[in-house]
């Protein structure tokens, strides 16, 4: 997905509030669970180096 993409599916539960949304992003080779909103840029990610 492309990050105008992700970003609209993380802006969409405030959109509509019975909506819930998971996307899978990454490789078979790691599972982290991260919210949508940092994932898309909307939020800083706390994982982020500095």
């Amino acid at each position: 997905l492309s990050k105008a993409e992700l970003q609209f599916l993380a802006m969409l539960p405030d959109i509509r509030p019975k909506v819930r949304v998971i996307a899978e992003c990454g490789n078979w080779r790691s599972f982290v669970w991260k919210p949508l909103k940092s994932k898309a840029g909307l939020e800083p990610d706390p994982d982020a180096e500095e």
